[in-house]
C-alpha cells in the first residue's frame, strides 16, 4: 500500500489517483472522442411511406438494445435501401458500440452483423487501442456518470458533444489477452456465425468497417473491476 500524497488515501502499490478515482499506474484517462475513429447517431425514415419499411436492413431502436444484453444480432424493425438512402440512417458495421443518448442513457450493445439505428442511438467505431468489449462494458458502468451531464429538455438526453468529451480510463494497448467472454452468457450466438447468416448485399456494403477485435477487452475489464475493489457501476 502507498500514500497518495494530493488526498491522503492509501492507494494499492501500482496506482495512482486519478478524476476518476484510482487507476493503474499505465492506465490513462482520455476523452472517449479520442479513442473513436467515428461517431455518429442514426435517423429514422418517414414512417408515413410504406416504402421505406420491411425491408431486409436491421433498424434498431433502444428496445432492442434493452433486451440483447450485449450482442445484438437482430432488430424487430427493418428498412429498404431506398429508406436508407431517403433518411440520415447510414448502414453501421459490425462490432460497433452503440449508445442509446435519449430517456435511456447509458444502454449499450454490439452489433454483429451490420444495421441501422435511429436518431437516439451514438454508434462509436472505436480505434485500434480501445477495445469494442471494454469500451461498451465501461460506458455501460458509467451510464451514471453520463446521466448527470445531460441537457434538460422535455426528455433526458445527452448529445453527440458530451459523449465525445466525457472521460474514460484506458489501459495499455496490448494489456489484455485471450480469456473467458466477459459477456458470459449473454451472447446468443457466435458472432461468426450471425455474420455469415448476413445478406451478401449487407455484409459487402458494411464491409471497410468491420474490423476485427481482439479479446483483450475481457482481461481489462477485469483489471477495471478490480481497481473498485468489484464494486458495481459506479466504480469507474
Amino acid at each position: 500500500m502507498i500514500m497518495n500524497s494530493t488526498n491522503n488515501e492509501i492507494l494499492p502499490q501500482g496506482y495512482r489517483m486519478t478524476e476518476l478515482g484510482p487507476l493503474p499506474e499505465e492506465w490513462e484517462v482520455v476523452r472517449l472522442g479520442e479513442v473513436a475513429e467515428k461517431m455518429k447517431a442514426g435517423g429514422t425514415p418517414r414512417r408515413s411511406v410504406k416504402e421505406y419499411w420491411g425491408g431486409n436492413i436491421p433498424f434498431v431502436l433502444i428496445e432492442d438494445m434493452t433486451s440483447c444484453n450485449l450482442y445484438l444480432s437482430k432488430t424487430k424493425e427493418t428498412i429498404t435501401e431506398e429508406g436508407l438512402n431517403s433518411s440520415s440512417a447510414w448502414l453501421v458495421p459490425p462490432n460497433t458500440i452503440l449508445l442509446s443518448m435519449y430517456a435511456t442513457i447509458g444502454e449499450t450493445a454490439i452489433n454483429t452483423i451490420p444495421v441501422t439505428t435511429n436518431q437516439a442511438i451514438l454508434a462509436i467505431i472505436p480505434k485500434d487501442n480501445f477495445d469494442t468489449v471494454f469500451g461498451a462494458y465501461i460506458l455501460k458502468y458509467n451510464d451514471q456518470r453520463l446521466i448527470m451531464q445531460n441537457i434538460q429538455s422535455t426528455q433526458k438526453n445527452v448529445n453527440k458533444g458530451i459523449v465525445d468529451n466525457f472521460k474514460i480510463p484506458l489501459p495499455p494497448r496490448g494489456a489484455g489477452g485471450k480469456g473467458e467472454d466477459p459477456g458470459g452468457d449473454r451472447r446468443h450466438k457466435s458472432p461468426q456465425k450471425i455474420d455469415d447468416e448476413t445478406p451478401v448485399h449487407l455484409r459487402t456494403r458494411a464491409a471497410r468497417g468491420n474490423r476485427r477485435r481482439s479479446a483483450q477487452g475481457n482481461r481489462n475489464w477485469k483489471s477495471a473491476r478490480r481497481m473498485g475493489g468489484g464494486k458495481t457501476r459506479r466504480s469507474l
